[in-house]
C-alpha cells in the first residue's frame, strides 16, 4: 500500500536497476511479487526524478535525481529505516549529502510520530518531566522539528522532502563527510581466527600474483595494437592530466609495453576526508596518494580502462596505516582499502567501453564525410577524458568506499538517470 501511494506521486525510472519500460512485468505485479517472496531479503531500489514543487524555488534544479532504497524487512522493524543517494551530476556532493542526511531526519521524524500514535493508543504512564527540564527540551525540539506532508508513510517521505528541499540545501556545505560502518562479529568464530584467514587469503592472493608476473616475464605477449591515431590522442591526454595536475607531485613510475604507470597526490577539493567507524577510532585522510595505470591500448580496447590503486610505498599512506593500532581497524580499513582499487578498475572498463565507442563514432563519422555518406547513428556518448575519471573519483570518494556490488549499482543509477535526463 505505501508503494502504491508512493508511486502515485513519483513515476520511476528504475526499479532494482532495471529500466521500468523493461520489465517483465506491470510495476505493480513486479513490486507485488518482490514484497511478498519472503525467502527475498534484498533492499528495494527505485529511482526517480522528483520536480521542486516551489513556483519560486531559488535554484537552478530542474529535477533532483535520487535512488530510494527501501529495506526488505521495511516497515516491520523500526530500526530498519529506508534511504537515498542523490544522483545529480551537477550538485557539488557537500550538498547532496545534506539532502541525503535531510531526508533520514525526515525518516526518523515519520518513525517517530507512529511511534507517538502507538503510545497514545496503549495510554502508557510516564515519569513526569520537570517544567523548566520540559520547556528547555521542547525549545530544542521546535528548533529542528519537521513537519511531516501527508502522513507518515513513504510517500510523505518524498513529499516533505520535497517541502524542505530548499533548506537543506541551503546549508552549509559537509567538507567532512563521515563513512559509518557497522563491524559485525562471526559466531563461533574468534578474532584471531579471522586474522589468520585474512593472512592466508593474502598469502595466496601475493602467490597467485608472483606466479602471473612469473609467467609473464618468461613469455611476454606482443606488443598491444593500437593506431597511430589512438595512440596520439592518449599521449595528449597524458599531457593534458599532468598539466592540469602539476602542483600534485605526477611522477612517471614505470614504462612498459603494454602500460604507463603514474604515482602522484590527489588532494581533496575543501577539507580532509574523515571515515568514522562505529565504536572505534576516526581514521583521517588527508590527501590520496595513488599510483595510475594508463593502458596502451586505452582508447582501442573497450577492455582496458585506467587502474587507480593507493600506493602503498608511500611514506604518508605507510604512516597513516602504521597509526591504526587496533586490529579490527586495521583489518576494516584494508577491505576499504581493496573496495577503492576495485571499484576504480569497474569505473575503468565502464569508461572503456564508452571512450572506445565514441572514438569508433568519430572514426565512422570522419569515414562518412570522406566518402561523401551520412551517418545513421546520432547516439554519441560524452567522452571521459583521463582527468575528468579522476575529478569523478574525488567527487564520489565515499562512494568508492562501497563494496563493489553497491558500488556498481549506485554507478549504474547514476549513469542511468543522468542519461534519462539528457
Amino acid at each position: 500500500m505505501e508503494l502504491q501511494r508512493l508511486l502515485h506521486n513519483f513515476k520511476p525510472i528504475t526499479i532494482n536497476g532495471i529500466p521500468v519500460n523493461s520489465l517483465s512485468k506491470p510495476v505493480n505485479e513486479f513490486l507485488l511479487d518482490h514484497v511478498m517472496d519472503k525467502k527475498n531479503q534484498e533492499s528495494l531500489y527505485i529511482s526517480f526524478l522528483m520536480k521542486p514543487s516551489d513556483p519560486n524555488f531559488p535554484y537552478e534544479l530542474d529535477f533532483l535525481k535520487v535512488s530510494l532504497a527501501i529495506p526488505a524487512r521495511y516497515p516491520g522493524r523500526s530500526e530498519v529505516m529506508p534511504s537515498i543517494t542523490v544522483l545529480n551530476e551537477d550538485i557539488p556532493r557537500g550538498f547532496s549529502v545534506n539532502v541525503e542526511i535531510g531526508f533520514q531526519q525526515i525518516v526518523a521524524t515519520a518513525f517517530k510520530n507512529r511511534e507517538t500514535k502507538k503510545n497514545k493508543k496503549a495510554k502508557k504512564e510516564s515519569t513526569p518531566v520537570p517544567e523548566s527540564k520540559q520547556s528547555e527540551d521542547n525549545d530544542e525540539e521546535e528548533a529542528d522539528k519537521i513537519e511531516m506532508v501527508g502522513g507518515n508513510d513513504l510517500g510523505a517521505m518524498l513529499l516533505t522532502l520535497d517541502m524542505y528541499l530548499e533548506k537543506f540545501l541551503a546549508m552549509e556545505k559537509k567538507d567532512t563527510i563521515k563513512i559509518v560502518k557497522f563491524i559485525k562479529k562471526q559466531q563461533g568464530s574468534s578474532e584471531k581466527e579471522k586474522e589468520k584467514e585474512e593472512k592466508k587469503k593474502l598469502k595466496k592472493d601475493k602467490a597467485t600474483k608472483a606466479k602471473k608476473e612469473k609467467s609473464t616475464t618468461h613469455a611476454e605477449p606482443a606488443a598491444p595494437v593500437a593506431t597511430s591515431k589512438t595512440l596520439q590522442k592518449r599521449d595528449k591526454e597524458i599531457a593534458k592530466m599532468k598539466q592540469r595536475m602539476r602542483l600534485n607531485s605526477v611522477t612517471l613510475f614505470k614504462e612498459t609495453s603494454h602500460n604507463t604507470i603514474f604515482k602522484m597526490s590527489i588532494p581533496f577539493k575543501e577539507e580532509n576526508f574523515t571515515i568514522e567507524i562505529e565504536n572505534m577510532e576516526e581514521i583521517v585522510i588527508e590527501n590520496l596518494n595513488v599510483k595510475l595505470t594508463v593502458p596502451k591500448e586505452y582508447l582501442s580496447n573497450a577492455k582496458k580502462g585506467l587502474k587507480l590503486e593507493l600506493d602503498m610505498s608511500n611514506a604518508y599512506n605507510l604512516r597513516l596505516l602504521s597509526s591504526i593500532k587496533d586490529k579490527n581497524l586495521k583489518l576494516v580499513f584494508g577491505k576499504l582499502i581493496n573496495n577503492i582499487n576495485n571499484n576504480f578498475t569497474h569505473l575503468g572498463l565502464e569508461v572503456a567501453k564508452i571512450n572506445v565507442t565514441v572514438e569508433k563514432q568519430e572514426s565512422e563519422s570522419q569515414v562518412g564525410a570522406n566518402t561523401g555518406s551520412v551517418s545513421t547513428n546520432g547516439d554519441v556518448t560524452s567522452y571521459w577524458s583521463i582527468t575528468s575519471q579522476l575529478n569523478f573519483f574525488v567527487e564520489n570518494f565515499e562512494k568508492f568506499l562501497s563494496p563493489v556490488g553497491d558500488f556498481s549499482k549506485w554507478l549504474e543509477l547514476n549513469t542511468m538517470l543522468n542519461k534519462s535526463f539528457q
